[in-house]
């Protein structure tokens, strides 16, 4: 209890320093949501992009439309989770765009069939993948009602390596964030946390353990820690009601905002007992 009650004298005496270590934890947290922002802003318009995908199966002239219907509910069965629907494209819907567009009245021209029955699918952005876009489309090679397969491979291609590089750049965010987190935090205690080599040599010398002095610091920098956290809450908070874009509109950070704050807090209260002042 005593070193409770030495660190919070040492908080109320020496309130700039404690101010310093809450502000560097505030930035840092601060800093993560920034980056937390940035992965959900393009990880929206990567889905946005993979919801605009489609494949057309082209069915063979003989099939019909309650066959084409069979095989659309066959192909959701196939691949569930990856699916997001299969719609049968009738001459229904392409007469009527025609018609639409040109104002040329098909159905009178012929009585049959004047467009093959084809399928649209679409895919669920969270499950779709080139690897599994791939082998899905092997799998509708075999199948010998589907005539022909379009789609765009290079559209396919670009939305595998976007999604490449929006993961490798998170990670990269991540481990220069952590790295950032350890290495500034090291270097700002160990100008600002209070007992230095002195004062601890003097609570020794009046019979205080060994350890004292690192468990004041340790709290001392858990404290100020938390300071920064509130600080930190509260700029979020702001920004939050004011609806910046792709902060506001995305709840799971809320959970990633908490996990920094108990990394930067752990990593604070960690090195407040292992950093000796300068």
């Amino acid at each position: 209890m005593a070193s409770f009650r030495l660190a919070w004298l040492l908080l109320r005496q020496r309130p700039w320093q404690s101010f310093q270590i809450a502000l560097g934890v505030a930035l840092l947290i601060l800093a993560a949501l920034a980056g937390l922002s940035w992965h959900a802003q393009r990880t929206q318009m990567l889905n946005q992009q993979k919801a605009a995908f489609t494949l057309h199966l082209v069915l063979a002239s003989e099939i019909s439309d309650a066959q084409a219907r069979a095989l659309a509910s066959d192909l959701r069965l196939l691949a569930p989770s990856l699916l997001a629907s299969v719609e049968v494209l009738s001459d229904t819907a392409w007469i009527e765009r025609f018609q639409s567009r040109y104002g040329i009245a098909l159905t009178e021209l012929s009585g049959e069939r004047i467009f093959p029955l084809a399928l649209r699918v679409r895919f669920v952005p969270e499950q779709m993948t080139q690897a599994a876009v791939a082998a899905f489309i092997e799998q509708c090679a075999q199948v010998s009602q589907i005539r022909t397969i379009n789609f765009s491979p290079r559209l396919l291609a670009s939305l595998a390596e976007d999604e490449s590089t929006v993961e490798q750049l998170s990670l990269l965010l991540g481990l220069g964030w952590f790295a950032l987190v350890a290495l500034g935090q090291l270097l700002q205690l160990r100008t600002t946390l209070p007992l230095p080599h002195r004062d601890s040599k003097t609570l020794l010398l009046l019979g205080a353990p060994v350890w004292y002095s690192r468990q004041v610091r340790m709290l001392f920098a858990l404290t100020s820690a938390l300071w920064g956290s509130l600080m930190a809450a509260g700029v979020a908070s702001g920004a939050w009601a004011l609806h910046v874009p792709y902060l506001a509109t995305y709840q799971s950070i809320a959970a990633h905002a908490v996990f920094a704050t108990l990394t930067a807090t752990g990593v604070a209260a960690t090195l407040g007992w292992l950093v000796e002042p300068a």
